[in-house]
C-alpha cells in the first residue's frame, strides 16, 4: 500500500529552501518509534529537511488517512521534530514509549489504527500538547497516571465545568472543558479527560451538536455552572487519574437546558440515559427534566463513598436506546452533564518532608554551625533531621500550633553517640 509521508519543514520566518538535517539521537528515536508502531515505509536514511518533500510517497488524498511528520527548524542548520500524525495507516504495534526521546514534540495523532496495549508511563516527561489515540485502537487507558517520575504529587479532588469555561463559585474553581467532540473523541488533561463515542442519528453533526448552551435565562443557584452542558448520543465517560487511594463523594450536576416544558412540541422531548461509577450502574434510565420537576431546573446527584483503588475514578454516561430520538428535532438526545465534582472523604495528608526540611533550613545554621564538636556533614544533617522529627511529633493533630524559637546549639545536648535531645523553650 502506498502511503504517504510528508517531512515539512517550518523555519523560524516560513519555510526555507535550504535544506536542515534532522540530530542523530533524533533519527535514533524515529527507527525505535517505526519499530515500536509497526511503521515500515519511512525512509530513515532521509535526515533531512527540507521543502522538496524527501519523505513523500503520493497516494490518493483522503481526510481518513494522514502521514506526516513536521519539524521546527529554529535554528540554521538544524530541525528538530515536533509533530508526528499517523492516521489510519493499519499500524497494529503498540503506543511507542520512545516519544520521550523527541524534546520537542508536542503533538502526535495515532488514530485509526489497530494499535493495542497501555499508554507508556515514559510518556509523563513528554511536552505533549495535543495527543489523539482512539478511534479503533486496542487501548488500555484506565488507570494511567500521567504524573512526571521526578513527582509523586496525587489530587484528592476535581471539579469540571462539562462544556463551559474555568468558572468560580465561592472557593471552588471548576476546570474548564471547552474542547470540541466528535464520533470518536479523547481528551486528555494534567489528570483527568474524557472520550465520547457515536454518531447522532439523522442529522450531519458537527462539533457544535456536542456541546449545548441555555436557550432561556437560568435562574437556579449557581447558574454560571449550567450555562453550557456536554452531550453524546452513546456515551461519554469521564476519567480522574492521579487520586489519592481511598473513598471518595461523586456529586454529579445536571439541568435540562435543550427542552422546553411549555405547551408546544418543543416539550415532547425525553432524555433517558444510564449512570455508571467505576464500572457500577448507579442510577438506570435517569431522565434530567423527570427528577427536577421541570427544564432549566437544577439536579445534584450525590454519591458517597466511591472507592479509588488505582488512582483513577470513571464516570460515564450511557444511551441505552431509550427516550426521543427525532422529537423536538433530530440530533439533540443522548446523555447531558453540567459539572463533575469529585471530593476525597479524607484529610490529604501533610507534606512532612517539605515541613522537615523547611524547619532544617532554619535550624542548620543556628546548631550546626555553633556546634564545636568536629562532626562531618552527614552527623551534622542527622542531627538537624532530627530536631525537625521531633518538633513534628509533638505537634502532631494539634489544632493550636506553638511556634518553638531559640532553638540553637546552647539549648541541647549532645549524648556520647551523638544522638541530640532537644529541650524546648517556648515563648
Amino acid at each position: 500500500m502506498l502511503v504517504l509521508f510528508i517531512l515539512i519543514c517550518f523555519g523560524a520566518c516560513g519555510i526555507e529552501a535550504q535544506t536542515r538535517r534532522i540530530p542523530p539521537d533524533e533519527m535514533a528515536a524515529l527507527s525505535e518509534i517505526a519499530e515500536q508502531l509497526g511503521k515500515k515505509d519511512w525512509d530513515l536514511s532521509l535526515n533531512y529537511c527540507d521543502e522538496n518533500f524527501n519523505w513523500y510517497k503520493p497516494i490518493v488524498p483522503t481526510p481518513i488517512y494522514n502521514s506526516t511528520v513536521n519539524c521546527n527548524c529554529s535554528s540554521s542548520d538544524e530541525c528538530h521534530i515536533s509533530a508526528i500524525i499517523l492516521k489510519g495507516q493499519d499500524l497494529s504495534g503498540v503506543l511507542p514509549r520512545s516519544i520521550v526521546k523527541l524534546p520537542y514534540l508536542k503533538i502526535i495523532d495515532l488514530s485509526r489504527n489497530y494499535l493495542s496495549g497501555p499508554l507508556p508511563p515514559e510518556w509523563a516527561s513528554t511536552k505533549l500538547e495535543y495527543m489523539k489515540l482512539l478511534l479503533g485502537s486496542r487501548l488500555n487507558l484506565k488507570g494511567k497516571c500521567l504524573v512526571a517520575t521526578k513527582s509523586s504529587r496525587y489530587w484528592y479532588s476535581l471539579h469540571i465545568n462539562c462544556g463551559g469555561g474555568e468558572t468560580k463559585v465561592g472557593n471552588t474553581l471548576y476546570i474548564a472543558d471547552e474542547s470540541q467532540g466528535g464520533a470518536a473523541t479523547l481528551q486528555a488533561a494534567e489528570n483527568w479527560g474524557f472520550s465520547s463515542t457515536g454518531h447522532f442519528w439523522d442529522v450531519n453533526a458537527t462539533a457544535g451538536y456536542y456541546i449545548t448552551k441555555n436557550v432561556s435565562v437560568l435562574t437556579m443557584n449557581d447558574s454560571q455552572l449550567y450555562t453550557s452542558a456536554r452531550l453524546s448520543p452513546l456515551s461519554l465517560t469521564y476519567y480522574g487519574r492521579c487520586l489519592a487511594n481511598g473513598n471518595y463523594t461523586v456529586t454529579l450536576h445536571f439541568a435540562e437546558i435543550v427542552f422546553r416544558d411549555n405547551r408546544s412540541y418543543q416539550s415532547l422531548g425525553r432524555r433517558i440515559f444510564n449512570v455508571y461509577i467505576q464500572d457500577e450502574l448507579v442510577w438506570k434510565d435517569f431522565d434530567i427534566a423527570t427528577v427536577a420537576q421541570g427544564v432549566d431546573k437544577a439536579v445534584l446527584l450525590k454519591f458517597n463513598n466511591i472507592v479509588v483503588k488505582n488512582k483513577t475514578i470513571e464516570i460515564r454516561f450511557y444511551w441505552a436506546g431509550k427516550g426521543t430520538t427525532a422529537v423536538p428535532t433530530s440530533g439533540i438526545y443522548g446523555p447531558l452533564i453540567s459539572v463533575i465534582s469529585v471530593e476525597s472523604n479524607f484529610k490529604p495528608p501533610p507534606d512532612q518532608k517539605k515541613k522537615i526540611f523547611m524547619v532544617v533550613g532554619a535550624l542548620a545554621f543556628a546548631i550546626c554551625l555553633e556546634c564545636q564538636l568536629k562532626l562531618d556533614w552527614p552527623t551534622r544533617l542527622s542531627i538537624c533531621i532530627g530536631i525537625a522529627r521531633g518538633l513534628a511529633f509533638r505537634m502532631r493533630n494539634q489544632d493550636l500550633k506553638i511556634v518553638h524559637r531559640d532553638i540553637k546549639a546552647t539549648n541541647d545536648y549532645l549524648m556520647e553517640i551523638l544522638t541530640l535531645r532537644s529541650r524546648l523553650w517556648f515563648g
